[in-house]
């Protein structure tokens, strides 16, 4: 599937700044890259099937299980990583039809108000291009069991 963007970065076709933070046989998980954003939230992380799958309803069950793990892995050393009140999941599936769970920091001083899709809109939110997501990806990495 050469057109789905998703696909393109499981496969390596688009670079992931600081590769991939984590991995199965039927999961990867990756910070995400300036590609629809050219500064994305720093410690927004997707978690994705390897195999081109649409929503939950599709994924097998060990599939499924495997991103709860990977979920699991990553969101304390995100957590220590970045200070964050909170870590945020969510699958919403609007830009891409590829399964990918989308796992996110709440930075502390977000004002109250803005809900959690709103978290990278805040303008003191930490965001950076590729160079900072890459050294980012080193520092979340070294807090990973």
């Amino acid at each position: 599937m050469d057109e789905c963007d998703v696909c393109s970065e499981v496969a390596g076709r688009i670079e992931l700044p600081g590769g991939l933070l984590w991995e199965s046989k039927l999961v990867v998980a990756f910070h995400v890259p300036p590609l629809l954003d050219p500064e994305p939230l720093m410690g927004h992380l997707l978690i994705t099937v390897r195999r081109h799958a649409d929503t939950w309803a599709d994924l097998m069950p060990a599939e499924a299980a495997e991103v709860g793990v990977a979920a699991a892995a990553l969101a304390g050393p995100l957590r220590q990583t970045t200070g964050a009140e909170r870590i945020y999941s969510a699958v919403i599936g609007h830009h891409s039809a590829h399964f990918h769970l989308h796992v996110f920091p709440r930075y502390p001083g977000t004002p109250d108000e803005l809900v959690f899709t709103d978290a990278d809109r805040w303008e003191g939110a930490p965001k950076g291009g590729a160079n900072q997501i890459e050294a980012f990806v080193q520092k979340l990495r070294s807090t990973m069991r």
